[in-house]
């Protein structure tokens, strides 16, 4: 799509990459960021953590690894069941909220009549 920067800013001219710097996340990490954040209770399992962003679970891992080391998801043991689950840091948290309030700003934009 042809987008003319400097007359309009539409969602449709954004990639996920120009929103979130490319080298900074994956496509599994990304995935599964969005799904840590939407998940409020801290339910998800590290299994269904991996359904979800639809990859196996050793590459998840290697995912969330990337993820701990820039201190955006942290390891959590689920004293119940003795699992590990992956929670966002306060970070990870601010991040997303920053990340989601902006592309909630360009869709506004979007729709608002010329």
């Amino acid at each position: 799509m042809k987008c003319d920067w400097r007359n309009e800013v539409r969602v449709e001219c954004f990639t996920r990459a120009d929103l979130v710097p490319p080298t900074m996340f994956g496509e599994a990490a990304w995935d599964a960021l969005l799904a840590l954040y939407a998940d409020e209770h801290n339910e998800l399992t590290l299994d269904g953590l991996s359904g979800l962003v639809g990859v196996p679970a050793p590459s998840l891992q290697k995912s969330l690894v990337g993820l701990e080391r820039q201190r955006l998801v942290r390891g959590e043991l689920d004293h119940d069941s003795g699992k590990i689950r992956a929670v966002l840091t306060p970070s990870g948290q601010h991040l997303l909220q920053k990340h989601l309030s902006a592309t909630n700003a360009l869709q506004a934009r979007h729709r608002e009549p010329p």
